[in-house]
């Protein structure tokens, strides 16, 4: 009867645990998304880290057993992974963040127009016309029309 009980604490425990780590996130993007962000970026580090040090070892070892050849197969699958996984990230978020910006122009100090350009000196369409970033300031300046006294 004892075991059963301590079975049952430690699952409690395991499933509160749980819960927690799960909900904690979400509190924490609420309040700091840099924080968040470094969270992640602590947590994916671990992980990196654990699988480079712990199994890309093992999986050397029994590539080498199974394929006779002197070509480190592992280390570039690895590698070739790594660099996927980096290209789909940087693919992802220069799809999904940039365009959150609003069409601001950063480079010339004023605010763009909505659309007009992604703070990152691309052209924008107006009309169907394709703009450069040095015609929209132009535009933007003959623009404004009023007395600098």
């Amino acid at each position: 009867m004892e075991d059963e009980t301590n079975k049952l604490m430690i699952a409690l425990a395991i499933a509160v645990v749980s819960f927690l780590s799960a909900a904690a996130p979400m509190k924490v993007i609420q309040l700091d998304e840099h924080f968040f962000s470094a969270g992640n970026l602590l947590a994916s580090g671990v992980l990196l880290a654990a699988g480079l040090v712990h199994q890309l070892p093992e999986s050397i070892g029994k590539l080498r057993i199974s394929i006779e050849t002197r070509f480190p197969v592992a280390t570039f699958v690895t590698g070739l992974t790594f660099c996927g996984f980096l290209i789909l990230e940087e693919y992802l978020h220069t799809h999904f963040t940039h365009g959150n910006q609003h069409g601001h122009d950063s480079h010339s100090g004023h605010g763009g127009h909505q659309n007009d350009i992604d703070g990152r000196g691309h052209p924008y369409k107006d009309g169907g016309e394709i703009h450069s970033q040095e015609q929209q300031q132009h535009d933007h300046h003959h623009d404004h029309h009023h007395d600098h006294h």
